[in-house]
């Protein structure tokens, strides 16, 4: 039997991804290593040089208790450095690749449809577009480790979610246990990227349980993980050993104030045409939406 030919629209799709992945290798295999690269190439507690997973487990022991509680992203940012650089370079081209893909199913959900390939192309070029100092989060190593790749984690958990809000789906123990560690993981990434997921889980959990009047056992373990690894993040004692060194007299208030001020310059400076299109966007989807639902009901 014949094969049939796989639609324009899914070739397009797997076409827009797979040449972000070659751009993005390219740029990737173009940025050499910087800064802090060099530094985690060595072990924090003896200052030895990293060539085993059990010298790189106790250097983030030390680093957790001494520096931050960013131990999931050192993982990666400081393994990387005892294998060639074209490893992370192919490993790092992927990430970005799937952090649009995770992106676009989060935006359609798991509606049986036709790959939107321009939907896909759209993703990424925002992502290129609204990108603050987009080689320091998304091509040299440490800073990918930290941005690129807790944004794809967190992203990636909230999947779930996003599912079963369009269709709610029967859990399991397995699935529990799983998300219960997946959750961990995920909250113990970054401190701004986990609490924004945070966010997320709990306005999707409100509008599940008010609609359900309880919580699916894997919701309930994914979100209590997720809780757990983000108090393992902040509470690490290296934050509060860190902090010590940096005088701040400033009042909480101002100092979120100043951060307020400083990320609006930061939108306006990087993504003030985009954000306006955006708008534009939505507003004639707004539109075309309504005058959808006036014809079908003068249809019926």
């Amino acid at each position: 039997m014949a094969q049939t030919k796989k639609p324009l629209s899914s070739r397009m799709f797997r076409l827009v991804a797979g040449l972000v992945f070659c751009w993005m290798l390219l740029l990737n295999c173009l940025t050499p290593y910087l800064a802090d690269d060099y530094t985690f190439a060595y072990a924090f507690d003896t200052g030895e040089r990293l060539h085993s997973l059990p010298q790189l487990i106790s250097s983030l022991v030390f680093h957790y208790h001494e520096w931050s509680g960013r131990v999931i992203v050192k993982f990666f940012a400081q393994g990387f450095t005892m294998f060639p650089k074209l490893l992370f370079n192919v490993c790092n081209a992927g990430m970005f690749m799937a952090l649009g893909l995770v992106l676009y199913k989060l935006a359609v959900g798991r509606r049986s449809q036709k790959e939107d390939w321009l939907a896909l192309a759209l993703i990424y070029a925002a992502l290129w577009e609204i990108s603050p100092v987009f080689g320091q989060t998304n091509l040299w190593m440490c800073g990918a480790c930290n941005y690129l790749w807790a944004t794809v984690g967190c992203c990636a958990f909230l999947l779930p979610w996003r599912y079963y809000l369009q269709q709610p789906f029967a859990s399991t123990a397995r699935m529990a246990a799983g998300m219960a560690l997946a959750g961990l993981l995920a909250g113990w990434l970054s401190e701004n990227t986990s609490a924004g997921m945070l966010v997320c889980l709990v306005l999707a959990g409100a509008v599940v349980f008010k609609r359900e009047r309880r919580l699916p056992a894997w919701m309930a373990t994914g979100l209590a993980g997720a809780l757990v690894g983000f108090a393992l993040l902040i509470t690490a004692r290296g934050n509060f050993n860190r902090a010590s060194g940096f005088g701040d007299y400033d009042s909480l208030l101002t100092r979120y104030a100043m951060r307020f001020f400083a990320c609006l310059n930061m939108l306006k400076d990087y993504a003030l045409p985009l954000l306006f299109s955006f708008a534009i966007l939505f507003l004639l989807l707004c539109f075309a939406r309504q005058d959808a639902v006036k014809l079908t009901c003068c249809g019926r």
